[in-house]
């Protein structure tokens, strides 16, 4: 009987012992690997969120500033292709007759086309006129249609304006735009936390650009045939394991970033004025 007890008898406590500590093992590794392919995952998801937010803002800025300079359906004057002083607006009119409608709903948020001081974000405006088959500014308002080129008393009344530049929401940088007809900025893109420009000048009006220069260089602001942007995109969550500093070439500056756990990337491209004279 001793025997027959001796056969059905468990594990002894060593070994129950060893079997816990082996399964402890497994799962630590198990969930040390589940961690790892959820940091993964998550760092792979803000890279491509980085990528889309890039491209949206490139293409914000594109669709925009490509316009510089167009003079509408009838050739009017245009006085700038971009918005180098202060804004005013102007009263439009409906079939000759003045009405209370203007081209500009608030001029102080029009902002100069100027340089970043210290290597901090630069700023640009452009000018283009109204018509019947270009009649929106960077928010996606429409100039209204006594204002149009054709309808408006004065040439000036058909300007649409736009100011891009970057802001603060929440916490969060943002691309931004202030236009002709909104009342206050917009913001457009979230995660754009750098912007620079440059100009393509033609010095010798053979239509070819000749250089780039920076806002605070261009003297004949009617010889630029092309913008050149770039724009520094953050992560919209901090995913990165330890914080660390980087540095970045945005065109002629070079940005320091202190130390965190987002993650970035640069983005450029080269804008071509589509309606400037050459």
């Amino acid at each position: 009987m001793k025997g027959k007890y001796r056969q059905l008898a468990g594990f002894t406590l060593v070994e129950l012992i060893v079997v816990m500590v082996i399964g402890l093992f497994l799962m630590a590794g198990m969930f040390s690997f589940f961690q790892s392919n959820k940091q993964a995952n998550a760092s792979r998801h803000q890279l491509a969120q980085i990528e889309d937010l890039g491209r949206n803002a490139i293409h914000e800025l594109t669709r925009t500033i490509q316009h510089a300079g167009y003079r509408g359906e009838h050739d009017v004057v245009s006085t700038s292709n971009f918005i180098t002083g202060s804004v005013t607006g102007q009263s439009c009119s409906g079939n000759g007759v003045a009405t209370t409608q203007t081209n500009v709903a608030d001029a102080s948020l029009l902002g100069s086309t100027v340089d970043g001081l210290l290597a901090a974000n630069d700023q640009v405006g452009v000018v283009y006129s109204g018509d019947s088959s270009l009649n929106q500014d960077c928010s996606g308002l429409s100039l209204p249609s006594d204002c149009e080129v054709g309808s408006a008393l004065e040439s000036g009344a058909a300007q649409i304006y736009s100011t891009f530049s970057i802001g603060d929401v929440s916490g969060v940088p943002h691309l931004q735009c202030a236009s002709s007809l909104s009342s206050e900025r917009i913001a457009l893109v979230p995660g754009i936390e750098r912007i620079q420009f440059n100009y393509g000048v033609d010095a010798d009006n053979d239509g070819v650009v000749d250089q780039y220069q920076t806002a605070s260089q261009v003297t004949q602001w009617g010889s630029v045939l092309s913008v050149r942007v770039a724009l520094l995109a953050r992560s919209l969550k901090p995913t990165k394991k330890v914080a660390e500093a980087m540095s970045f070439m945005l065109l002629d500056n070079k940005i320091d970033v202190a130390a965190d756990r987002y993650q970035r990337a640069v983005f450029q491209t080269t804008i071509r004025l589509q309606n400037v004279n050459i």
